[in-house]
């Protein structure tokens, strides 16, 4: 009987080390995909963040250029022959694209259009795939909003994207035929799905599970999840990109990642099998189970040479930083940037290598990232070299966490900007240069463009006075003439008219002289303008002599009775003909 119940109770304690081994080994072993995982979206997501960068600087040239002399210049021309850019104005229609007989129709109706034609964002948009006008392949657009002088809507101007364009770096990293990326945009539509030879664009996501689980978390993290869709389990790492509404997913099979455990755990039961059956077989039992551990850390360490390799080969300085500042381990590229060897740089910190005019430290943002408040921090720093010349860098620092969300270290990558800061100097003097032109021209123009105005003005007044008397011409007289006459006819109601004309006035002429002439003309037209007080009454110098009244609204017997009290007024005051029967100067009126 004892013999029994230490046999069972040999059996149960073997039984369980042997599950307990196995959950935590199946544990480990998707924990370490996770990180590996982890570091190479970090990855993948810097290259994509290139990439777009490179993109954006090409649009922003030609945002710019055409923004400051609006057209399409020669400079234009030469950044869009040969590429996917293109232009198109505020209307839709076509200014400029790689497409010899140009982008037929208008383009008023694409999505990205509607989005800049909305509001003005000052972001690069990712505009969801469609099938390309250039080759009818299906890519997505990066497009920015080009404005009016007023910061009206005045167009876009964007590139075509083929998801090549990102895959390639997926592609060298040969990471076997399970694994797989995507690039997946805050609405959930997939603007590039790779895996081993295939390419897909165009999926929406936006309602399965995968994509609402990344949305709780946006900053990034992993999780194993079997899709519906094909009953595969896979096990998922995301990055979300700061500076673009984009997700990077990597993604493998757990078959694949669990592979060499599977066997083990195969083992795993096999031999406690054997032992439960054969208890005196028990140290070979520990003797295979330390031989399939060293199978584990093999394939763990094969694992970790795909990262290795992924680090130590970037084209860009990359670092791995303990969480108080020491270099743990950098690649060739870091080593060149700064003039260390690996040696030299491992024995340093950050701050050993910081140039004097960084000021204050990053320690907030170094606090929010290890919270996990941001995914990562891009800033731009000044380093000093091994000789102590400056370097200006971007840098781009993310953490890297255990399984169980705890930060283990800072994986950074450093990129020297030294050029791109040069290059942005000249470009901000230039500016300015430009700037102080444009407002002395614009001075000078609205100077001109007001004594413009008053010449005009003055110009069209004198079309519609007469000269001697200032009151209105017959010019003037016809116009009104015909647009009260319409008025009258269509509101049904009378209009008024007294022909005037100065009785004798060529012996006024011959007698006094044709100065006192015009004064006797300038003295019938003050009497007769200053007679007539409504606002619609006009009156006109008809001719030599003559004058003429209009009266809108005026009745016969009305413009009778106007005509008889002008007459008397003229007649009242008296001026002096000789040469008239009357002695006096006497107008006679026609109504």
């Amino acid at each position: 009987r004892f013999v029994a119940l230490f046999g069972i109770a040999v059996s149960v304690t073997v039984w369980g080390a042997i599950l307990s081994r196995v959950d935590f080994e199946r544990r480990t072993e998707i924990a370490a995909t996770m990180r590996s995982n982890q570091s190479l979206t970090i990855a993948f997501a810097y290259h994509i963040r290139n990439q777009l960068d490179t993109i954006d600087d090409q649009i922003n040239f030609i945002k710019k250029e055409y923004e400051t002399y609006r057209t399409v210049t020669p400079a234009i021309q030469d950044r869009i022959r040969g590429t996917r850019l293109f232009m198109v104005n505020q209307y839709g229609a076509p200014l400029a694209s790689a497409l010899e007989t140009g982008i037929p129709g208008n383009l008023s109706d694409r999505e990205y259009f509607r989005v800049h034609q909305a509001s003005d964002t000052g972001k690069l948009h990712l505009a969801k795939p469609r099938t390309s006008l250039l080759d009818g392949r299906t890519i997505f657009q990066a497009t920015r909003r080009i404005n009016l002088p007023d910061g009206s809507f005045g167009g876009v101007v964007g590139a075509g994207l083929k998801p090549e364009w990102f895959s390639e770096f997926f592609q060298d990293l040969e990471l076997g035929a399970s694994h797989g990326v995507a690039i997946i945009g805050d609405d959930g539509i997939v603007r590039m799905y790779q895996t081993q030879g295939n390419i897909n664009i165009g999926i929406d996501i936006s309602n399965t599970p995968i994509f609402k689980r990344m949305m709780e978390h946006p900053v990034g993290g992993s999780f194993v999840e079997t899709l519906a869709t094909d009953n595969i389990t896979r096990i998922f790492s995301y990055h979300r990109m700061k500076d673009y509404p984009l997700l990077v997913q990597v993604f493998m099979t757990e078959a694949e990642a669990l592979a060499a455990f599977q066997q083990r755990k195969i083992r795993y039961y096999g031999a406690g099998g054997v032992a439960i059956a054969l208890i005196l077989l028990f140290c070979g039992y520990l003797m295979s189970l330390i031989w399939r551990q060293q199978e584990s850390m093999t394939a763990r360490h094969e694992m970790e040479e795909r990262f290795v390799r992924s680090f130590d080969y970037a084209p860009i300085g990359m670092a791995l930083i303990s969480l108080d500042g020491r270099f743990l381990r950098v690649n060739k590229a870091i080593c060149n940037l700064f003039g260390y060897s690996e040696d030299e740089l491992l024995e340093k910190t950050l701050r050993d290598i910081s140039h004097p005019d960084n000021g204050m430290d990053n320690s907030k943002l170094q606090q929010e990232l290890l919270a996990g408040t941001i995914s990562d921090y891009q800033e731009e720093k000044k380093y000093c070299s091994k000789a102590g010349q400056p370097i200006s860098c971007r840098q781009t620092i993310a953490v890297v966490r255990d399984s169980s969300g705890n930060p283990l270290y800072f994986i950074s990558q450093i990129e020297d900007v030294t050029l791109r800061k040069q290059a942005e100097e000249e470009l901000r003097r230039a500016n300015e240069m430009l700037e102080q032109k444009v407002n002395e021209r614009t001075m000078e123009l609205q100077a001109l463009n007001s004594s413009m105005v008053a010449a005009n003005e003055e110009l069209e007044r004198l079309t519609l006075v007469d000269g001697l008397t200032g009151i209105a011409n017959r010019r003037y007289f016809n116009e009104y003439l015909e647009r009260e006459w319409r008025t009258a006819l269509r509101q049904g109601k009378p209009l008024g008219l007294i022909m005037v004309d100065i009785d004798y006035f060529k012996r006024y002429n011959d007698t006094y002289g044709h100065q006192s002439g015009d004064a006797c003309l300038k003295m019938v037209a003050v009497i007769l303008d200053g007679s007539v007080r409504r606002a619609a009454d006009l009156t006109a110098r008809y001719g030599g002599e003559e004058f003429a009244i209009i009266l809108p609204d005026t009745d016969l017997k009305g413009t009778a009775a106007k005509a008889d009290q002008l007459r008397r007024q003229v007649e009242k005051v008296g001026l002096e003909h000789r040469s008239a029967p009357l002695g006096q100067v006497t107008v006679s009126m026609g109504v």
